[in-house]
């Protein structure tokens, strides 16, 4: 229920997923955890689809030319400017360091805890996020273009505004 979800949305993600997959929750003494948790693991490898892999690779490529494009912007702007003005910059970018954080930890909870990875534009998105409660070294086992491509597909709105 929503307070389940709010209290422990880690809890509501494993119980979620294997309502999904019509697999039995397991009990509490595991028995059978094992095949649940490898048809899990197998169902998120899947799900990394070329589609998939197109979008990482267009959405790093997006933002670090976006983001080249907003430094040479900021260093040109911040050449020209006062002592104090200088000073107020640094302070902007320390604030958006800060809310950057922030934010992508709202996200990773909204998408740890609403959603599903049928969902047509999101559920690939999803599926990342949640693919860490099944398998926690999933992540290690990534390439830099997986591990990287959903940051820098969220991170594209910030960088685009900026440059």
């Amino acid at each position: 229920g929503l307070s389940l979800t709010l209290i422990n949305p880690h809890t509501c993600v494993r119980e979620c997923l294997f309502e999904k997959m019509s697999i039995v929750k397991p009990s509490s003494n595991d028995a059978g955890h094992g095949d649940s948790k490898k048809e899990l693991q197998k169902m998120f490898i899947d799900g990394y689809t070329p589609e998939k892999r197109r979008l990482e690779i267009t959405s790093i490529t997006t933002f670090f030319c976006l983001f080249v494009a907003s430094c040479v912007l900021f260093a040109r702007e911040f050449a020209t400017q006062s002592a104090s003005a200088q000073l107020w910059s640094l302070s902007a970018i320390f604030s958006a360091i800060l809310t950057a954080d922030f934010v992508s930890g709202v996200v990773h909870w909204a998408a740890d805890t609403w959603g599903t990875m049928d969902v047509a534009v999101f559920g690939t998105f999803i599926r990342s996020f949640r693919e860490h409660h099944v398998d926690p070294a999933a992540m290690t086992k990534h390439d830099w273009v997986e591990t990287n491509g959903d940051n820098c597909l969220v991170s594209l709105p910030g960088v685009l505004a900026a440059a």
